[in-house]
């Protein structure tokens, strides 16, 4: 009989040992939960996910381990209703988006597994979700930029600006340069895969600031012609050149300048200037390399709650 016991407890206590190392090495979050909902376990992973205590939690109320309203209400309706459900809930100490399955486990009575509930952490596929929400919304506004910009100038050459040779072929020029961007666009389309993964690879090429504000400005004319904006520019001639990607830089200052008429009530002004705010005595080739350059894009009425905004680019 003694050694029938003890082999009981050593085969017991085999079968804790193998449940302990297997809920350790989950990357679940797992609670487990008797009938009155005391926390009989937790596993490292959900002590990370929720910055709990797994000592600390044992023993303890649910809803005194975490402090959660969603996940309390979940926990109450397994417990009470006996049937599995599943829930969605953002920790608030870690800021981490997870999903919440719980399962019924059969226990009637205290200090046994009534309930068992797994946390799966999907932040990364809901931030996913969000830049895949902001990335279709961005390419919209990409195309309209230069599509707009295109129009424009082919209604300019229309009713009449053909007549100009010189004209002519300065709008040509830029109609061809949104067409560039249009192509840009669409690589930027099919190198989706690598913006998810952070392998985007920008290109540091010696930039004139002044030359790009100066061909910006020049695309997105004919959109403040038409709302009676004045564009002005006041680029330092001394502004060195700096290291960047010349078509990303356009891009950012091209949607800067395009919010800029967007939200500027009709016959406003719209003033793009830049300056330096720190360099460095160094030769890097083609010329001296700015280590924080700035530029920035003001105007009236932007935001109805101020006179003057400044974007920084």
């Amino acid at each position: 009989m003694a050694d029938q016991l003890e082999s009981k407890i050593r085969e017991v206590s085999e079968d804790r040992t193998q449940l302990l190392a297997m809920l350790a090495s989950m990357i679940e979050g797992v609670m487990v939960l008797d009938c009155r909902g005391k926390v009989l376990q937790v596993n490292p992973a959900l002590e990370q996910m929720l910055m709990v205590q797994g000592a600390e939690a044992r023993g303890r109320a649910h809803w005194e381990v975490i402090r959660h309203h969603e996940l309390n209400e979940l926990v109450t309706r397994v417990l009470q209703t006996r049937e599995n459900c599943g829930g969605e809930m953002t920790a608030t100490a870690s800021g981490r988006t997870l999903r919440v399955e719980a399962s019924v486990a059969g226990g009637q009575r205290e200090n046994e597994a009534c309930a068992v509930l797994v946390f799966h952490d999907i932040t990364a596929v809901r931030r996913l979700e969000k830049v895949r929400k902001d990335f279709v919304a961005n390419v919209s506004h990409e195309l309209r930029t230069p599509l707009t910009s295109i129009k424009g100038y082919v209604e300019a050459l229309l009713d009449g600006a053909k007549d100009d040779p010189e004209q002519t072929l300065r709008f040509l020029e830029i109609i061809l340069k949104q067409t560039d961007r249009l192509n840009l666009i669409l690589d930027d389309l099919l190198q989706l895969s690598q913006i998810e993964s952070g392998q985007v690879l920008f290109k540091r090429d010696p930039i004139s600031l002044s030359e790009v504000v100066d061909r910006t400005v020049a695309l997105i004319k004919p959109l403040a012609d038409k709302k009676g904006h004045s564009v002005t520019v006041a680029m330092p001639a001394d502004l060195p050149p700096v290291l960047g990607d010349p078509e990303r830089l356009a891009q950012v200052l091209t949607n800067l300048l395009d919010n800029a008429v967007k939200y500027t009530p009709a016959n406003g002004s719209i003033h793009v200037t830049g300056h330096l705010t720190s360099w460095r005595d160094t030769v890097d080739g083609c010329g001296w390399r700015a280590t924080s350059p700035s530029a920035a894009a003001s105007w009236s009425g932007y935001r109805p709650q101020h006179r003057r905004e400044k974007v920084q680019a």
